[in-house]
């Protein structure tokens, strides 16, 4: 079952550390803005969750665990 967390910002629960650790450099050399959320997608896959392209402010993660491991890593 899927977790979904809305980001109310940049830096909620870790978001902003694990951004700027895994992916801000490379984000920032793609010019295309779906190109950038692959890149985003990318480095969250290897933590078991994807960006809701629906919405753009959403994070799923496979399972609450998922989450709760993200943001004990990166919070």
């Amino acid at each position: 079952m899927s977790y979904k967390v809305h980001l109310e910002s940049h830096s909620s629960f870790g978001y902003g550390n694990f951004f700027k650790e895994c992916c801000r450099d490379e984000y920032q050399k793609v010019l295309h803005r779906r190109d950038r959320w692959d890149v985003i997608d990318r480095e969250l896959h290897k933590f078991h969750a994807r960006i809701d392209r629906s919405t753009l402010s959403d994070l799923i993660f496979e399972s609450e665990e998922h989450f709760t491991w993200f943001l004990m890593r990166w919070g």
